[in-house]
């Protein structure tokens, strides 16, 4: 990457490549991987990331969306989305990304821009179709996401009341079951 645009610039720069320009939500990070060697090094500081976010009140709230091919082309160029679960300071962001294992060219542009004001300092640039991928991905995600805590509920309700069924079992005296 050359650089990091302004957002107007961003704009341009999309519709002169044909490209979209992807921002994060308030509690997304994007991490830039530019080798495999970067993706190692994600994958394991994503379980240190996890395990830090996990000391909160709500289980699995740090969790990978997508995952796109670059809009360079370059074999093992990679662009992630990953939830945190809370809102994000700009600043905040940046640092989650760097320590993730992002393109540290870009953060520290990034920065930078920051400094200078500018308010959205993380983007990508995404072929249509990964594009539609990412989309399509995030979906998924989403729907398993809601099926895993729907079986949790189910699991939960379960034993509720296979533990009230034994209260009610062991409170009954033997008389109460002749007829």
């Amino acid at each position: 990457m050359s650089g990091v645009r302004t957002h107007a610039e961003s704009l341009a720069y999309a519709e002169e490549h044909n490209l979209t320009v992807v921002y994060p939500t308030a509690s997304q990070v994007f991490v830039d991987i530019d080798s495999e060697e970067d993706l190692q090094f994600y994958e394991a500081r994503l379980k240190i990331l996890k395990a830090f976010f996990k000391r909160g009140p709500k289980e699995d709230k740090v969790y990978e969306v997508s995952r796109t091919p670059s809009a360079s082309g370059q074999p093992a160029h990679l662009h992630i989305v990953v939830e945190i679960g809370q809102g994000l300071l700009e600043h905040e962001r940046l640092c989650i990304q760097g320590l993730l294992g992002s393109d540290p060219k870009r953060e520290l542009l990034g920065l930078m821009y920051l400094r200078k004001g500018e308010v959205n300092t993380s983007r990508f640039f995404e072929t249509p179709d990964a594009h539609l991928n990412m989309i399509a991905q995030a979906k998924l995600v989403e729907e398993e996401r809601k099926k895993q805590a729907a079986e949790k509920i189910f699991d939960q309700a379960k034993k509720i009341v296979a533990d009230e069924v034994k209260k009610e079992i062991e409170d009954m005296t033997f008389t109460e079951l002749d007829p």
